[in-house]
């Protein structure tokens, strides 16, 4: 069995209701800090390394995802690294839409349009 999709990261709150209780209950919504989300973004990221292991389609988004995370978590230049090898390998999986994802983060995080910082890689 496949240990990646078993539950859900431990801190994560699941609220359920009883039988009871009306349907239009909205779950418990709860300020979190910035170290606890990014936290728990870098569990889901290293359960989606894991899924990609197993499943390569998945390893676009996972490079996305991963650059993403060190763009807003203050590493700007491993940040666009990984969303470089994230269009690249999109590209040679010609998978267009996780491409186009790549690209428009990069266009929005570099100076210059995505084609140059492309090149310059």
């Amino acid at each position: 069995a496949a240990t990646f999709l078993s539950s859900p990261p431990s801190n994560q709150r699941v609220s359920g209701g009883s039988a009871g209780e009306s349907s239009s209950a909205e779950p418990e919504q709860q300020a979190e800090d910035p170290d606890t989300l990014q936290a728990m973004c870098q569990e889901w990221i290293d359960k989606l390394t894991q899924f990609s292991t197993v499943y390569a389609l998945a390893s676009p988004r996972t490079l996305l995802c991963r650059g993403r995370l060190r763009l807003i978590s203050g590493s700007p230049a491993e940040g666009l690294k990984l969303l470089r090898k994230s269009q690249q390998l999109a590209a040679k999986m010609q998978m267009p839409y996780d491409e186009a994802l790549a690209l428009q983060l990069l266009s929005r995080h570099t100076k210059g349009s995505a084609r140059e910082s492309q090149q310059a890689a």
